[in-house]
C-alpha cells in the first residue's frame, strides 16, 4: 500500500494541508517558516481508492468513521474524492494510512496548470505547418469527414468560433457548464483551432487536421486554466466512453499521481493515443501527465528547429 507518509513527513504534511492550494498554482515549495506565514484553512482534496473486496457499504462506513467529506466517486478506479478539514488533516489521514485491510492508496488530489496559449491569427503565421510538410498532403489525402474523434481535456471550447463551426461536438464539463461548448479562459479554443480550424474558409488559421476531425470537448480546466486530478480522470474516462481515439491534454504538473496513471492504463488499453504538453518553465524536471507511461510527451521547438527557450524537456519528452 502506498502512503503519503512515503513522500512527506509528518511535519511536512501539516502545512502542506494548510497551503496546498497556494503551493500546487505557483508551482513552488516554500520552506516551513514560508509556507506558515501564508497559512490558509482550506479543505484538503484527496483520492482515496479501495480494494475490490471492499464494499459500497464498507467504504462509506470508512469514511464515515474517519472523516472528511465525500465531493466525488469515480467507480470505474474505485476512487472516492474527499475533502478533509486541514485543522484535522493529519489525525484523520493516519486513520485511512493505518487501514491497510481496505485501503489500497491515497494522493493528494493535485492541480494540473494548462500550458502555452498560442497567438498566431492566420495560415502566414503557422510557419509550423511548413516545417511539417503539411502542404505537400493538403488537398491530396481523401479522409472520410468525421472518421476520428480527439477529446480535448481543457478548459472547455467555444463552438460558436466561426472557425470551428461544425467541428465541435456535444461534450461535457466537470465543472458546472452544460457541454463543454463554453470556454471562460480562451486556452482550450486555442488548442482546439491548432488541431481543427476550418481549412480553406477565408479567416483564421488552417487546423493540422484539416479534414475528418472533431473535437470532443471535455471541460476540467477552470477560467484561470487550473484542474485537479479527479476531473481530468472523469475526463479521461469519458473519453473512453465515447470512442474517442485521440486525448489531448495540455496542461502539467511535477507531481506523478497512480490515480492519473491508472485512467491513462485504461485509455492505452483500448489504443487511445495521448498527447500531453511537457510544460513551458525552461526545466528538465519531469511533469505529468506528459511524463506518464503511454503518454506522447510533447516540448516546444522553434522555426531555427531549436528548442523553444521557455520549453521544458528531459526525461518527459516523447516528441517535439
Amino acid at each position: 500500500m502506498s502512503t503519503m507518509k512515503d513522500v512527506f513527513g509528518k511535519a511536512t504534511r501539516r502545512f502542506i494541508g494548510t497551503c496546498l492550494a497556494l503551493l500546487l498554482t505557483i508551482g513552488t515549495l516554500f520552506s516551513a517558516t514560508q509556507a506558515m506565514a501564508t497559512e490558509v484553512q482550506a479543505p484538503v482534496s484527496v483520492l482515496i481508492k479501495f480494494y475490490p473486496t471492499v464494499s459500497e457499504a464498507e467504504q462509506l462506513a470508512t469514511i464515515a468513521a474517519y472523516g472528511g467529506t465525500q465531493t466525488k466517486e469515480i467507480p470505474y478506479l474505485r476512487i472516492r474524492v474527499l475533502d478533509i478539514p486541514a485543522a484535522s488533516f493529519d489525525s484523520i489521514i493516519d486513520q485511512y494510512e493505518a487501514d491497510t485491510q481496505r485501503i489500497a492508496r491515497i494522493e493528494y488530489n493535485h492541480v494540473r496548470k494548462a500550458e502555452g496559449m498560442p497567438a498566431d491569427s492566420d495560415y502566414s503565421q503557422q510557419w509550423a505547418l511548413s516545417k511539417i510538410g503539411w502542404e505537400s498532403v493538403y488537398d491530396e489525402t481523401r479522409v472520410v469527414p468525421g472518421t476520428a474523434i480527439v477529446a480535448l481535456l481543457d478548459t472547455g471550447v467555444n463552438a460558436s468560433h466561426p472557425d470551428l463551426q461544425g467541428n465541435v461536438l456535444n461534450g461535457i464539463s466537470y465543472l458546472g457548464q452544460v457541454n463543454g461548448q463554453t470556454d471562460l479562459n480562451g486556452h482550450g479554443t486555442a488548442m482546439a483551432g491548432i488541431i481543427a480550424a476550418v481549412t480553406g474558409n477565408g479567416e483564421g488559421i488552417a487546423g493540422v487536421a484539416f479534414s475528418g476531425v472533431q473535437i470532443l470537448p471535455v471541460t476540467v480546466l477552470d477560467a484561470n486554466g487550473l484542474g485537479q486530478d479527479s476531473d481530468v480522470i472523469e475526463g479521461i474516462l469519458y473519453a473512453i466512453e465515447n470512442q474517442a481515439d485521440v486525448i489531448v491534454m495540455a496542461f502539467s504538473n511535477p507531481t506523478f499521481s497512480e490515480s492519473l496513471q491508472e485512467a491513462i492504463d485504461a485509455a492505452w488499453d483500448m489504443g487511445i493515443v495521448m498527447v500531453a504538453a511537457t510544460g513551458n518553465n525552461g526545466s528538465a524536471e519531469a511533469t505529468f501527465p506528459a511524463g506518464s507511461a503511454g503518454v506522447v510527451g510533447v516540448s516546444a521547438t522553434d522555426q531555427d528547429d531549436a528548442l523553444a527557450a521557455s520549453s521544458n524537456y528531459g526525461p518527459a519528452v516523447f516528441l517535439a
